[in-house]
């Protein structure tokens, strides 16, 4: 079931990639919204694995995102606790 969603997760990455690099650099083109907030806390656990690479507008729009002074922290405690997940996932103590 992981697997599938991740490939689903994918595939709509993709279409916003593609219409981000058509309209952005934000949903609305060069004005940020929640809706750049919102995707860029959901993306941020595939970046932390590298699964965005292939996705240049979406890695420049969630940059931004993140580079933003009033919500960068917040950004990187989220990164923290990614990686404390997925440490304690990788020794079979996560969620299954």
């Amino acid at each position: 079931m992981q697997q599938r969603a991740l490939e689903e997760a994918i595939k709509r990455i993709s279409v916003i990639d593609q219409r981000l690099s058509e309209n952005g650099p934000y949903h609305l083109g060069e004005r940020f919204s929640l809706a750049d907030l919102n995707f860029t806390f959901w993306a941020a656990p595939l970046a932390a694995k590298g699964l965005l690479e292939a996705y240049p507008a979406v890695r420049h729009c969630t940059g931004l995102v993140t580079s933003r002074p009033k919500i960068s922290a917040k950004f990187a405690e989220q990164a923290v606790g990614n990686a404390e997940y997925t440490d304690l996932y990788a020794r079979g103590m996560g969620v299954k």
